[in-house]
């Protein structure tokens, strides 16, 4: 008879780390060709540094490392943990420094990122059971 109990193999958290990084690397991704298209859309004057190219290519940069951070945690590589790791605390330090222009944003990607840092820590278990 199969156990159909809660499974402790924290996959979820995974999966939850796996779709997150997936849309926050997506929105990232356009945030930072915005900045570089079209400047005259972002409140330059309110950032810490009022150079949109820099905060485009930091964006851009940012949203394709998480999306390779999303399918190298979906094959379950522990480098892909360990950069997902980084890149939550990098995209912490960024929407720190861009908080004043875009609170409600800042905000709400300090609460995701927490959140994938959560979801990365709690489920390394599950990278050495393949």
């Amino acid at each position: 008879m199969a156990d159909h109990g809660a499974r402790n193999d924290h996959s979820g958290w995974l999966e939850f780390a796996i779709i997150w990084f997936c849309l926050s690397g997506i929105l990232h991704a356009i945030s930072g060709i915005s900045a570089l298209a079209r400047p005259d859309y972002f409140h330059e004057r309110d950032l810490l540094i009022r150079n949109l190219d820099v905060w485009g290519w930091t964006w851009l940069a940012l949203g394709v490392g998480q999306l390779v951070a999303a399918y190298l945690i979906y094959r379950r590589v522990n480098f892909g943990r360990k950069f997902g790791i980084g890149l939550a605390l990098v995209s912490l330090a960024v929407w720190w420094v861009a908080f004043a222009a875009y609170p409600g944003w800042g905000l709400m990607m300090w609460l995701v990122d927490v959140g994938l840092l959560y979801a990365l820590i709690a489920g390394r278990e599950a990278f050495h059971r393949k």
